[in-house]
């Protein structure tokens, strides 16, 4: 049986072997697989019995669920299977894509093979169906008009019935996956054949650590793919899971504490010495989980000389540096970047984000400032990253923020000559099971799945979080007008982002005394039952209509002439009302008048640190 397995790596254009490859070693042991990292690529050669998907974001999904339909129009007999981190929380839904067979959730070490295995020994069973074209009108809503491609509406005028039978379905669910306690029953798994869907029980079947060094040895990693491909770097994952695994944004399940053997990691480390690999991340979600792991490893590189061909890169959280000892210990080591997930230095924000112990915000902020000097001191490179907004950030806030970053930086040019590279989301992502959607409103975005008749039916997956501040709306629609002329990504790194930022926020606080967003602050702080209530005492009638559809008519109506529709408001209103639109005004005022004074300052300092960074390497 042949195995096309694909992640669409390509795109992101990086040097290193993707982390992927130590999932692949394992396959590899038992199945003849191939490994494709662009569209092109895999459409070119594909001529085989299963189309394996990674999927490492659910923002990958249109794309992934296209190329899937267009490997079915070449092969419609292939039996394709999807998985990886884009699709937990989201694969009962996955399955129902017309070009997908098998959907799996969850760390798939154990789940996989089995499933393949099962393929396998059944391949005389698995048949194409007859592939029929819909040649009717397909009926589009406006939303879909806007977002689907005449490719992707195409695809979806094809059946691909899955050739899967009922029978090696329900053999497929009736796996006993052989544990190191015993055997237990395949989960997290879903399968489409051409008459319905089987799902089996959720449950936890990531290895344990123990599974985890059985499955996993040196000697299997495929050096002739990183050969072949040319990568000059390696993204390893030594450790699962995070030992926090409480971030409000965060949607990281695996059970932390697994890890794969030291002595392992140190061959694999000592090959690509040999290789001429010159860089190595290590992916893990938070690297300082066990610090006696991590000295075994580190004392490893040391007494191999590893650490002479080598340079090493991790991801830790603020909270896990207890003293400059372990970061002493990285540094012989040959880490020469530790990527830090700051998130912010605004305490509320760090409360709303969970990033540390509830009362402990300010210990965080300082942590965080003594572990990039601690970093700079001993010729480290801290990254740091910064989620600008919030759905409730204040805009007093955003300049705060910044205020303290170019503080920061000022004094690592001055003190240590070196820079902290500092990594800006400007909006907070809604990774599917996180918290904040259960707390949150978020925008969605939409992918087609099948057809029902004329008709699409769609997957909605959440985007971004809703921002609840009119002023904040416009900082950051300025902000992404100007990244998008620069032609830059969502996470930046440069120093030319935070100049942008510094002119967003000069730009959004011209706005913030205006009439529109006045009324529009005033509106947005009134709890459900007070907008019903200020809207009828006002003149508007309205029935069976949502509180969001309220505000959004009243917006429109607003930004036609708001001077004189918050007049008319005003005149009209209660004075309960009237007084609160009067306190909006000034509160609004204040902010401004504040952010006025402080931006000449804020910005005299950045420039300062800028022109210092152009003329010198830092």
């Amino acid at each position: 049986m042949r195995i096309a397995f694909f992640q669409d790596y390509d795109t992101y254009k990086r040097e290193e072997a993707p982390a992927i490859l130590q999932f692949i070693q394992i396959l590899r042991k038992n199945f003849h697989l191939d490994f494709y990292t662009n569209e092109e690529d895999l459409l070119e050669n594909i001529n085989h019995d299963v189309f394996a998907i990674s999927c490492f974001s659910c923002i990958e999904l249109r794309k992934l669920l296209r190329i899937a339909g267009k490997v079915k129009l070449k092969k419609p007999s292939i039996v394709s299977i999807i998985g990886g981190q884009g699709v937990n929380g989201l694969a009962e839904k996955i399955i129902e894509a017309k070009c997908i067979d098998i959907a799996v959730e969850g760390e798939g070490e154990l789940v996989l093979p089995p499933i393949l295995k099962v393929l396998e020994k059944n391949l005389s069973k698995i048949n194409a169906r007859a592939l029929n074209r819909y040649g009717g009108e397909i009926l589009l809503d406006g939303l879909q008009k806007k977002v689907f491609t005449e490719e992707e509406v195409e695809l979806l005028r094809y059946n691909f019935e899955s050739p899967i039978s009922d029978e090696v379905a329900e053999e497929i669910l009736n796996i006993e996956i052989v544990r190191e306690d015993g055997k237990e029953k395949i989960g997290n798994v879903y399968v489409k054949t051409s008459r319905k869907i089987y799902k089996s029980r959720k449950k936890d079947l990531s290895p344990s650590n123990a599974e985890l060094n059985k499955i996993f040895k040196a000697e299997d990693y495929p050096w002739d793919i990183v050969k072949k491909k040319k990568y000059r770097a390696l993204s390893l994952y030594a450790q699962r899971g995070c030992n926090w695994a409480k971030c409000s944004y965060c949607a990281i399940v695996t059970r932390a504490g697994r890890r794969v053997d030291s002595k392992e990691i140190l061959k694999i480390l000592e090959e690509a010495s040999k290789r001429g690999i010159k860089y190595v991340t290590f992916e893990d979600d938070q690297f300082l989980q066990n610090i006696s792991y991590v000295k075994e490893i580190c004392k490893g590189i040391v007494e191999k000389g590893i650490n002479k061909n080598l340079y090493f890169g991790c991801m830790l959280r603020v909270d896990s540096v207890k003293s400059d000892e372990i970061l002493k210990i990285l540094k012989e080591a040959n880490f020469v970047k530790l990527q830090i997930g700051v998130e912010s230095f605004v305490k509320s924000k760090i409360r709303y984000f969970k990033k540390t112990v509830e009362g402990k915000e300010e210990n965080y902020i300082e942590k965080a400032k003594w572990l990039i000097f601690s970093c700079l001191k001993i010729g480290i490179i801290p990254g740091v990253f910064i989620i600008t907004t919030t759905p409730n950030s204040k805009f007093i806030d955003v300049l705060e923020e910044i205020e303290t970053i170019v503080k920061i930086l000022k004094e690592s040019s001055e003190k240590y000559k070196i820079l902290p590279i500092f990594s800006f989301n400007d909006v907070l992502m809604a990774y599917p099971n996180a918290p904040l959607l259960y707390r949150e409103k978020y925008k969605k975005f939409i992918v087609p799945l099948r057809r029902e008749g004329s008709r699409i039916i769609n997957l909605e997956i959440p985007y971004v979080f809703e921002i609840k501040s009119p002023i904040i709306n416009i900082f950051v629609r300025y902000l992404q007008e100007i990244s998008r002329r620069r032609n830059i990504p969502n996470v930046n790194e440069r120093l030319e982002h935070i100049e942008d930022i510094i002119n967003s926020i000069e730009y959004a606080s011209k706005f913030m005394t205006s009439s529109y967003i006045v009324l529009l602050t005033f509106l947005s702080e009134l709890k459900s039952g007070e907008l019903r209530e200020f809207l009828k005492a006002v003149g508007f009638s309205f029935e069976n209509v949502s509180d969001e559809e309220l505000l959004a008519y009243v917006e429109n109506l607003a930004r036609r002439n708001p001077d004189l529709f918050l007049k008319g408001l005003i005149k009209n209103s209660p004075e309960k009302y009237r007084r609160r639109i009067y306190d909006v005004f000034e509160k609004l005022k204040r902010e401004k008048s504040a952010i006025e004074e402080r931006l000449p300052r804020l910005k005299k300092m950045f420039y300062e640190v800028y022109n210092r960074a152009k003329l010198v390497d830092l």
